[in-house]
């Protein structure tokens, strides 16, 4: 049969410069009829178009199909599909950056165009000046140039900036630059006369850059007038990036207007300053306080953890009460109709794989700007930095007008009997947070459900002819960690062991399970099948898919007011081996609305089939704050007069106290941007991070405390 290359294009449903390409390529090789000087294609020709199209639907390149075709060795061919394995990983991986990239241009983007207009107070950046020129912009990035030596990639941060004082009857705007990574080159620059800014509390507004002097500067003035502020010295401004309008480039800048500092402005500077001269001693105590492995299930190095930070509070002026016999420590100060809760624990999940720590995970080591060891992000680092921002606040020596309360489980980790016992018995905050999350404020959090499945191991349960069979697993350190490390004995009693990515369970696409590994490494070795590698095979079939797609939970749900989508996040975190049973631990975090019935009911009829019984369920709420309610406005301005940053509020993963209360949201440490290492070996926390929260803490707490006005 020969076909011509209008008939293959209708049979293939290719345009006629598809075929042809291929034939240049050298793919297909037609011959030309001497009757009509055709080109003609046979059957075969067809077959290898097929096979093109087959190949190029698969991403393999033009230049490995040309191989596959000159007849390499069949073994070759595996060659040709990692290599393409590999080029796909690489694009996907290009691709990824490249959608990251516009989407952060988006974020900033919009982020601009919102706040064009806008007013608000913070600090001004740090930052060194050249003294003022009167030059072009480029003429003064000249001016460096010739004098200092400046790496590349250091010129995004040297910003053309400008300064302006308001009595200047010229009104000129006197440019200067602006300096970060390149401060130490410029300080020790002898040509450069280098002035640092003093630290200012601000009234900033974002605007768009004019030649026009009163342009930019008269309606902030007139926005500090309607509003009672007084302002004080020089106007800076800060480049922040451009856009172009009708052709013309246009620049974002930040003006920053100094204010007259008010009365708790000066409060805030004392309580940063007491902070900043007792960070050495906060450290210290840090260290003290890590060194106790108060591990959940060690029950007595618990209540030495609690002794130890309840006898520091004593130490420090404030009162300390031992409550329900250790289950509950509460540090307490001040008095009033009104309570502010700070809810944490002093209890830690077990340190996991010790193999992977790099420090000892019970000594506090300094490392690069961060301590490493075991609670220093989950909890103890937050207790010790709530813990000194009240007595930061009681050495003001000013009235409390609320009483303030640092309440600190022992089971926090594990079973919550602790809070669980408290909440029963005694008087609970009015509002509150707990500093076990991260920042901005988590007014909203997953619910968390927990399922303990048993299995009988019967002689019935190893049915073996004679083969290797699985006969223990040991697998899990604690119900809300994802494993990093997973063991198996086999019957001729060889372990067989895997490892993964340790993380906390509340986002399980962030780690590798290790149980899923394990399982992989055991599916090829040709095990005799029995019940007990039916159930590591069908865990790893139900849940290696976190969102529960396979067992048809997948849930999206648009509850917190569309701003966030939410799905159910699945996580096996415990298989065991011990006492002729087998234990499988299965958390589940779920959005506001999931049905915890409809999910338990799914997850005991499929483990059911293989004849496992639920023991134990346990559920808590997501959590749901709305987002006026009064408090948080101080626990937003504290947060957004440490770090100028502007406070958002956003969802907690993970399941926190704030389940255990009423107007209590999870706020704290993890400042965005940072790496998430709680309940993952080498937990560490950044030095920065804990003194700003401490100063957070401490500036949340006095605007609070100090205050008539009720926040209920």
């Amino acid at each position: 049969m020969r076909l011509t290359v209008g008939e293959i294009s209708k049979v293939l449903g290719l345009t006629t410069e598809n075929i042809r390409y291929y034939v240049r390529e050298g793919l297909i090789k037609p011959e030309k009829n001497k009757d009509n000087n055709y080109w003609e294609y046979s059957s075969d020709d067809v077959m290898y178009i097929s096979d093109i199209l087959f190949y190029r639907s698969m991403g393999i390149s033009i230049d490995n199909i040309r191989k596959i075709f000159s007849g390499i060795p069949l073994e070759s061919i595996g060659e040709v599909i990692d290599d393409t394995i590999s080029e796909l990983i690489g694009k996907i991986k290009e691709y990824t950056f490249l959608l990251e990239s516009i989407q952060g241009w988006q974020k900033e983007y919009n982020l601009e165009l919102s706040e064009i207009g806008q007013y608000k107070k913070g600090k001004m950046p740090p930052s060194l000046r050249v003294s003022s020129y009167q030059n072009d912009d480029e003429h003064i990035v000249d001016y460096l140039k010739g004098r200092i030596v400046i790496e590349k990639n250091d010129w995004q941060d040297v910003c053309i900036s400008f300064y302006y004082n308001m009595n200047d009857e010229d009104n000129v705007l006197h440019k200067y630059i602006s300096v970060a990574k390149t401060e130490e080159r410029l300080r020790n620059n002898r040509y450069l006369d280098i002035i640092e800014e003093p630290e200012k509390i601000c009234l900033i507004t974002h605007t768009i850059f004019s030649d026009n002097v009163e342009e930019m500067i008269n309606p902030l003035i007139k926005y500090a007038e309607d509003n009672g502020i007084i302002l004080t010295g020089e106007f800076y401004g800060r480049e922040r990036t451009n856009f172009y309008i009708e052709g013309k480039r246009n620049w974002v800048c930040s003006i920053y207007a100094p204010i007259e500092r008010s009365e708790l402005d000066k409060m805030n500077k004392i309580l940063t300053e007491y902070l900043d001269d007792h960070k050495e001693q906060m450290i210290k105590d840090l260290g003290d306080f890590v060194a106790i492995p108060s591990v959940s299930e060690d029950l007595p190095k618990v209540n030495k953890a609690l002794d130890y930070i309840l006898n520091l509070g004593e130490k420090m002026g404030l009162t300390s009460i031992n409550c329900l016999d250790g289950q509950v420590g509460v540090i307490e100060m001040g008095d009033g109709d009104e309570t502010l809760g700070i809810l944490t624990h002093v209890d830690v999940v077990d340190p996991g794989d010790m193999d992977v720590w790099e420090t000892d995970p019970y000594k506090l080591t300094l490392i690069d700007d961060k301590l490493f060891g075991r609670g220093t992000i989950d909890d103890k680092g937050m207790v010790m930095a709530s813990l000194y921002a009240m007595k930061a606040v009681k050495e003001l020596g000013l009235p409390l007008k609320k009483k303030v309360q640092l309440i600190m489980g022992t089971q926090e980790e594990v079973d919550w009997t602790d809070m669980n016992n408290y909440v029963k018995e005694y008087p609970l905050p009015d509002y509150g947070f707990t500093p076990d999350g991260e920042y901005p404020i988590c007014n909203i959090e997953k619910g968390c459900l927990d399922l303990d499945f048993e299995f009988d191991i019967t002689e019935e349960f190893y049915c073996s002819d004679g083969k290797r069979y699985l006969k223990e697993l040991n697998i899990g350190t604690a119900s809300n960690v994802v494993p990093g490390k997973a063991t198996a004995i086999l019957s001729d009693d060889s372990a067989v062991t895997a490892s993964g990515k340790s993380v906390h369970s509340c986002q399980p696409e962030l780690g590798n399970n290790a149980i899923f590994m394990l399982d992989k490494k055991l599916s090829d070795m040709g095990l005799e099948s029995n019940r007990l590698l039916d159930v590591i095979h069908t865990i790893t079939e139900s849940f290696e898919d976190v969102y529960g797609e396979k067992l048809g939970l997948k849930s999206e749900s648009e509850y917190y007011m569309g701003e966030y989508v939410h799905v159910n996040c699945f996580a096996p975190t415990i298989v065991k081996t011990k006492d002729g049973k087998l234990k499988v631990h299965i958390n589940v975090r779920y959005p506001y609305g999931a049905s915890c019935k409809e999910i338990t009911d799914t997850i005991e009829k499929l483990f059911g089939e293989h004849g496992g019984k639920l023991v134990k369920c346990e559920s808590l709420p997501a959590v749901f704050v709305r987002k006026d309610a009064p408090f948080l406005s101080k626990l937003a301005e504290a947060y957004e007069s440490v770090t100028s940053l502007e406070n958002r509020f956003t969802l907690a993963y993970g399941g926190s106290y704030a389940k255990a209360m009423p107007n209590i949201v999870s706020w704290g440490p993890l400042f965005e941007g940072e790496e998430d290492t709680c309940h993952c070996e080498n937990e560490y926390i950044f030095v920065d991070s804990l003194m700003a929260s401490a100063k957070i803490f401490a500036q949340s707490i006095a605007s609070i405390a100090l205050s008539d006005e009720s926040f209920k």
